[in-house]
C-alpha cells in the first residue's frame, strides 16, 4: 500500500462526526501554534478520561476504532488486491446483497468509505 495512515484525515473526521457517536473517537485533531503565524494541523490520542470533546478539537477515528465500528454493525472483510489497493466487503446476513467500498491506496480510506455506505443504508 503507497500511503500509510493510521486515523482519519481532518476532512474524513467531521464527515464522521456527523453519523457517528463523538464516544467511538479514540483521536483528536487540533491545531498549534508553531511561532510563526502559523496554525499547523496535528494529532493526538484521546485517552485523559474526559467524557467530552473540548470546542477546539475535531474528533478523529483510528484504523483500529473504524473497524471495531463496523465489526459491531455487520461481517466484513478487508481485503487487499495488490501491494498498492485496498478494499472493504461487508456481509449483510439478511439482506440479498453485499456492501463493497470502491479501491483505495489505505485501510482507513476504506473503512471511511464503509461506514459512509453503512450510514446510508441506515445500519447506523
Amino acid at each position: 500500500m503507497a500511503t500509510i495512515r493510521a486515523f482519519t484525515t481532518i476532512e474524513q473526521s467531521r464527515k464522521l462526526a456527523d453519523i457517528l457517536s463523538l464516544e467511538s473517537a479514540d483521536m483528536l485533531w487540533g491545531y498549534y501554534y508553531n511561532g510563526k503565524n502559523h496554525c499547523i494541523p496535528n494529532i493526538r490520542p484521546f485517552r485523559d478520561g474526559r467524557n467530552e470533546i473540548p470546542k477546539c478539537y475535531t474528533p478523529a477515528w483510528s484504523l483500529a476504532a473504524l473497524l471495531e465500528i463496523i465489526k459491531k454493525l455487520v461481517g466484513y472483510s478487508l481485503q487487499s488486491l495488490d501491494t498498492h489497493t485496498v478494499f472493504m466487503n461487508c456481509e449483510l446476513g439478511d439482506r440479498p446483497y453485499n456492501i463493497e467500498t470502491e479501491n483505495y491506496d489505505n485501510p482507513v480510506d476504506a473503512c471511511v468509505d464503509m461506514i459512509l455506505k453503512l450510514n446510508e443504508f441506515e445500519m447506523l
